[in-house]
């Protein structure tokens, strides 16, 4: 029941089983991606862009 019926549940699904995984990887990248970013004071408001798009 992984939501294969319901596209709609299914994503729920994945952002929840693997919506932690997948916004790790995603975070990390954008962090490693923009150094100068990361490490500037913006690196607190980079967290929540890569959320809002997910």
């Amino acid at each position: 029941m992984l939501g294969i019926p319901n596209p709609t549940a299914r994503h729920t699904m994945t952002k929840s089983r693997h919506g932690n995984k997948e916004t790790k990887k995603p975070k990390q990248v954008r962090a490693a991606a923009p150094p100068p970013a990361a490490t500037t004071p913006p690196s607190a408001p980079a967290a929540p862009p890569p959320r809002q798009r997910k």
